[in-house]
């Protein structure tokens, strides 16, 4: 569990529980904790550029949040239930940040195409698989690989299109 004692002023945390209207803005943002609380109940945190005093209750470890997210993810896609996959693999690919392994990031961004796909967003899924491809390493090898399972994705997207059309024309 997250223990905000342990906060310095590099920790990432995401915001949570602010009932405020300008707080409820904040809800769900990652930042980084300028100064911990100390004494007082309210860390300095910057959040996209912006310092907000919050309470150590209303911030959450981005590391808890991301391990829950990145499980989620997983289970929802095993059981097939797409739209909440979908969610919870977009919340791991912004709380995974920068800082995480290039495999990792790929396998997130390969999921997300999987979802979309199954959802029926061709267009989005085409998007996200040219993400793909710029951080994919340099290896010929690996990148051939790759293009291969970008090619039968497409092909997976475009028969499911078909499917789908011949289902509403019946």
């Amino acid at each position: 569990f997250f223990d905000p004692s342990a906060m310095d002023s590099s920790t990432r945390v995401r915001i949570v529980g602010l009932r405020s209207d300008e707080g409820k803005r904040l809800n769900g943002l990652v930042g980084v904790v300028q100064e911990p609380a100390g004494d007082s109940e309210r860390c300095t945190v910057k959040v996209n550029g912006e310092l907000h005093k919050i309470r150590e209750s209303n911030l959450e470890s981005v590391e808890d949040a991301f391990r829950t997210a990145k499980t989620a993810a997983e289970d929802l896609i095993k059981t097939g239930c797409y739209d909440a996959a979908l969610s919870a693999v977009e919340e791991t690919l912004v709380l995974g940040g920068d800082d995480w392994d290039r495999r990792e990031r790929l396998k997130f961004m390969f999921m997300r195409v999987q979802c979309l796909l199954k959802l029926g967003r061709k267009t989005e899924a085409q998007a996200q698989l040219r993400d793909c491809d710029k951080l994919m390493p340099t290896s010929n090898h690996l990148r051939d690989g790759i293009s291969h399972l970008a090619a039968a994705l497409r092909s997976f997207a475009s028969a499911l299109e078909d499917i789908t059309s011949q289902k509403s024309k019946l």
